[in-house]
């Protein structure tokens, strides 16, 4: 995962993590997923950390439509490191891209990265571009409500301060701050904001001054 540019922000002084404000300007991307598919059915491929509810096992999963846990892996290791035969048909279902939109995100591995997304209402996606590139971004699986803050958690989780359209805009749910992930989420949050004041302040200095040295040179006539 991308670490460059990056600050280090605290949990009750406990957890540090070192974030990169790679995405601080991120905006989400429209898009249809049926449509971004071509005649084979290729054009993205989606990455979704489904728990099986039956044994706890927890499998990435593309958005094919019901399996069963034995399915998916036929063996696992168990606690011993030896390899055994999985019975569980538990049943799992993942959702895949629910909403028409998506948040560009750098990823490195997507399967370990995707189950440390697990939990969360999102995927991984793939998507293959016109110009026949590939963008990596999140989508969320789930809808119906703001889910401002659980996008806000993703980013952290992959390594990045939220972007800033997200980190500005956190609505007031009180659910939210029980939740253990809140304070990191809003000192997050708060970074991100702050990086961007500091920018833009910058931004207008300089501005500022450019804008008295040209008033300097009208009032000396070098410019008209």
């Amino acid at each position: 995962m991308l670490l460059a540019c990056t600050k280090t922000v605290s949990k009750n002084n406990e957890t540090n993590l070192e974030l990169s404000y790679l995405f601080i300007d991120a905006m989400s991307r429209d898009i249809d997923w049926g449509q971004a598919l071509d005649e084979n059915g290729e054009g993205w491929t989606s990455f979704e950390a489904v728990e099986c509810e039956d044994c706890g096992l927890v499998h990435v999963l593309g958005a094919h439509g019901q399996t069963t846990c034995a399915d998916e892996m036929p063996e696992f290791e168990d606690e011993n490191g030896d390899e055994v035969d999985n019975i569980c048909q538990g049943c799992l279902n993942p959702e895949g891209p629910m909403m028409s939109f998506y948040w560009p995100c750098a990823v490195g591995d997507f399967i370990d990265e995707s189950k440390g997304l697990q939990g969360l209402p999102v995927c991984i996606v793939d998507i293959r571009l016109p110009s026949g590139t590939y963008e990596t971004g999140i989508a969320l699986t789930g809808g119906g409500m703001d889910l401002s803050w659980e996008l806000c958690e993703t980013y952290i989780r992959l390594g990045y301060y939220p972007p800033f359209s997200l980190a500005s805009n956190l609505p007031d749910m009180a659910d939210k701050h029980n939740s253990p992930s809140a304070q990191l989420v809003l000192a997050a949050a708060a970074e991100t904001c702050r990086a961007v004041k500091e920018r833009a302040g910058s931004a207008m200095e300089r501005n500022l001054d450019r804008a008295k040295e040209y008033a300097a040179k009208v009032a000396a006539g070098v410019i008209d």
